[in-house]
């Protein structure tokens, strides 16, 4: 298996950002794929252009891909740097691709955004949730800041050790508004909205490719508007593979729906169920809940559920898993089936009779369990353990229905007869330990005697990523990956909408206002913000919105089903991810699985857990995984291209960029496979398929280079040393300055380089490199001058001409220069 790639994302060319003039002031327009979690304060691309260059944008347009029957995502990140913008719309309606083919959506309004049947792109308003704490549950055992999100790190040193004296505001993300949730645009009023000033507004993209699709190249456009009227048309390049992605998720997924919270916000939440269970089909998650059991087999409702009739164009519904039933059915979850009730031996042997009877006739498909007990206290798990035997060692079919408690590793052995002992990843025990709790619970398609399954549920780092809403954007994929790295049968999230805190006592919560869902409120912590011990979480348990909320009617958008989130789209990448190496492995596991463990490189057990005497077992050193979005997104265009050519004999194309002798970082290499850049040190390490040809063109604003290209035919053995020399491209800074509309002659303009003099016709022109950035001031005896400076930003990368200065005579012929200092720049 060859090397991953090192970078995968495009380059800035040499019009490296949409800048968008409107009425009010400049909106600084770029994307990325969602993963990357930009602040609403942040203006990255109005600082730097260069800076905003990723996998989704080559620094002019939108370039995202694809399989057939998958749904890949962008975000749209509109910055108003130098004023605020009002009356912004965003319209993306079409792709056109091989032959004419179209990907394309209609038009809705209102409950319509819950139909998706010819709505193949949806387009998201993004809102953002405050971080006043952190979420100490998902990283409660920190003595290592390289454990807990980048954002939310203090500055360490070593070990990961804080500096002394670090407090919460020295966090990064302390007290920032974090993107999150995603309301369909159609809800926004008007369909317009407003960026106040030196904020950002992201629009959230989501494109479903039909399994009919056509491969190729599919081009369009996204529409930015102000006042009606289009500004800016941003282009759209999505690559569509020649491959689908299987309706059913090579990865089993559940969460559990709270019943009482639907009720409480809508005004029909019974009738609003069902479209929940869609909502999630859409992301391969199924859906759990308490109710659902009559006597003992599944009451009525959920029968389109499993049958997959809910799940059909007659029923609104296209995307994945169309027609296509839940995988996965919990009985009674969290032990509402009766776990209390006064089971004797053979009534509890023949209700489990009747269950195993009625899937096997009705719906064979669908895996399901009794779910016997939650994270039982020790007198649950003597009576988990009694009704699991119980059904263990009936004589009927019911011997063979699953049994599932939250039991974890170190509770599994008091109750040996529970099938599915599920385990969340902060168990403390010892690496051997917890390898061997897997063996012993992981199913074995080649031996289906064997009735077990391992099965995690929630999320906690540095063993996994968390669901935490301040976690890296990477989080949930990483999570997914381990899913499928461990090859664990069923990953669990304990509630979707835990709207209500009725277990930490923060009763009803805003969910539109406030990220912390458990243990809301507390004093202030000079280390972790406003908690509550370490029960105060962001997101905890919410990975959805109620899109009626009758406690808080201001926040209520009026429709009768879910608004998501960042969170619940990341973990959808990572399930969509499964899917890309499951198909990669039919083709050679072995290059797959090398794949899966340079990606995560240590997760669970692999984390080194060897000193029960200190809080953290003595777990040390960085994350397992890359918080990188683009380097997912190289591993996932590996796995595609391996899918599609079954080709997986590789080799390596690698070397370095330099200028002057030290490496030059972001350099592209248009034309390798996922169009890296190289890395700070200006290397570059890429895999190709064996026989590969092409070209690669090196490109970067500013630089030229030598080799200007290298051509490559038929690629059988490692080419090293394929390195180039870059050379500075100079941009011009020209300008007049002018008395009483006549050029005027001898003014020095400093700060520039050079501090060139104005000629006798009143013109300058002074030569920058790319990257240059500075502050230009007139000055000549008798006058001042209007603007008194131009400043001009970090990154230039185009010539700037028309930098005008008009003079007036000073009263004071001592000033001899700019006089007030006031004023400032337009340049740059």
């Amino acid at each position: 298996m060859s090397k991953r790639i090192t970078l995968f994302f495009y380059c800035v060319t040499a019009l490296s950002l949409f800048f968008v003039m409107n009425a009010q002031g400049d909106l600084a327009i770029w994307a990325n794929n969602g993963e990357d979690k930009v602040l609403q304060d942040e203006l990255r691309a109005t600082l730097s252009p260069a800076a905003v260059v990723n996998s989704a944008w080559d620094g002019t347009k939108v370039k995202v891909f694809g399989a057939k029957n998958e749904i890949t995502a962008f975000a749209l990140i509109l910055e108003a740097g130098g004023a605020a913008a009002g009356n912004i719309g965003v319209s993306f309606t079409a792709l056109t691709g091989p032959g004419g083919a179209t990907i394309a959506s209609k038009a809705v309004s209102g409950d319509g955004v819950f139909d998706w049947t010819g709505r193949n792109i949806e387009l998201f308003y993004v809102r953002y949730l405050q971080i006043r704490n952190l979420s100490r549950y998902y990283y409660r055992y920190n003595q290592d800041e390289r454990h807990i999100p980048e954002r939310m790190q203090r500055p360490w040193s070593g070990e990961g050790v804080a500096l002394p004296g670090t407090i919460w505001e020295d966090r990064p993300g302390a007290d920032k508004y974090f993107p999150e949730i995603l309301v369909p645009l159609e809800l926004v009023a008007g369909n317009v909205f407003n960026i106040a000033q030196d904020r950002n507004q992201a629009i959230w993209v989501d494109i479903y490719i039909p399994k009919t699709a056509t491969a190729g190249l599919y081009t369009g456009s996204v529409a930015v508007s102000q006042n009606g009227a289009v500004i800016r048309q941003i282009p759209v390049e999505l690559k569509v593979y020649d491959f689908s992605l299987p309706d059913v998720p090579r990865l089993k997924t559940l969460a559990n729906l709270s019943g009482s919270n639907i009720n409480k916000r809508y005004n029909n939440g019974a009738a609003v169920v069902d479209r929940h269970f869609q909502f999630f089909h859409r992301h391969k998650i199924d859906l759990v809940y308490a109710a659902g059991a009559s006597a003992n087999e599944p009451s009525a409702e959920w029968l389109p559920r499993l049958n997959g009739a809910l799940f059909s164009i007659a029923n609104q519904y296209d995307g994945p898993g169309r027609d296509q039933g839940l995988n996965v059915f919990s009985i009674g979850t969290y032990g509402a089936w009766g776990f209390v009730d006064p089971w004797t031996e053979s009534s509890l042997q023949a209700y489990a009779d009747g269950w195993v009877n009625w899937f096997t006739s009705h719906s064979p498909q669908t895996e399901y369990f009794l779910y016997v007990s939650d994270e039982p206290s020790n007198d649950r798990l003597v009576r988990t353990e009694q009704f699991a035997g119980w059904i263990k060692n009936g004589s009927g079919p019911g011997r063979n229905l699953l049994t599932l408690s939250t039991l974890g590793v170190a509770k599994a052995p008091f109750a040996p007869s529970v099938s599915i002992p599920s385990c969340h990843p902060s168990m403390r025990v010892t690496a051997p330990v917890w390898a061997a709790f897997h063996e012993a619970y992981r199913s074995d398609p080649a031996n289906p005697a064997k009735n077990t399954r391992l099965q995690y549920y929630n999320g906690m780092r540095p063993q996994t990523g968390s669901f935490a809403t301040e976690d890296d954007g990477t989080a949930l994929r990483a999570l997914a990956w381990i899913q499928y790295k461990f090859r664990i049968d069923h990953w669990f999230y304990w509630n979707v909408n835990f709207w209500t805190d009725d277990q930490f006592g923060g009763g009803d919560t805003n969910v539109f206002r406030n990220a912390t869902t458990t243990g809301y409120g507390g004093t202030k912590d000079p280390l972790y913000g406003y908690i509550n011990g370490t029960t105060a979480n962001n997101g905890d348990g919410v990975l959805i919105y109620p899109g009626t909320d009758r406690i808080y009617p201001a926040e209520s958008y009026n429709v009768n089903g879910p608004i998501g989130g960042v969170r619940l789209k990341a973990w959808r990448r990572g399930i969509q991810d499964g899917d890309y190496l499951a198909l990669a492995a039919q083709v050679d596991a072995g290059v797959v699985d090398q794949l899966v463990q340079e990606t995560v490189q240590k997760a669970l057990f692999e984390v080194e857990y060897n000193n029960p005497n200190e809080p953290t077992w003595g777990a040390k050193g960085p994350l397992g995984w890359s918080n990188n979005p683009d380097l997912w997104e190289a591993a996932r265009a590996e796995l595609a291209d391996i899918i599609e050519t079954g080709n997986v004999n590789r080799v390596h194309i690698s070397g370095a960029v330099t200028y002057d002798g030290s490496g030059v970082a972001g350099a592209l290499l248009d034309g390798l496979p996922g169009n890296p850049v190289t890395n700070a040190s200006g290397q570059y390490n890429v895999s190709v398929a064996m026989g590969w040809s092409g070209t690669v063109i090196p490109a970067k604003p500013g630089y030229s280079f030598a080799p200007g290209r290298r051509d490559y035919v038929n690629v059988t053995a490692e080419q090293t040393a394929q390195n180039y020399a870059a050379g500075v491209t100079p941009y011009a800074i020209s300008g007049t300055i002018t008395y009483n509309g006549s050029g005027l002659a001898g003014a020095v303009l400093t700060g520039l380089p050079g501090n060139p003099v104005t000629d006798a016709s009143g013109q300058y022109t002074a030569l920058v490199h790319s990257g240059w950035s500075g502050t230009a001031r007139p000055i000549l005896a008798g006058y001042t001058f209007t603007p008194a400076t131009r400043s001009y930003a970090v990154n230039q990368t185009a010539n700037q001409t028309v930098q005008d200065f008009a003079a007036s005579a000073s009263s004071s012929p001592e000033s001899g220069s700019s006089g007030t200092g006031g004023g400032g720049g337009g340049g740059g």
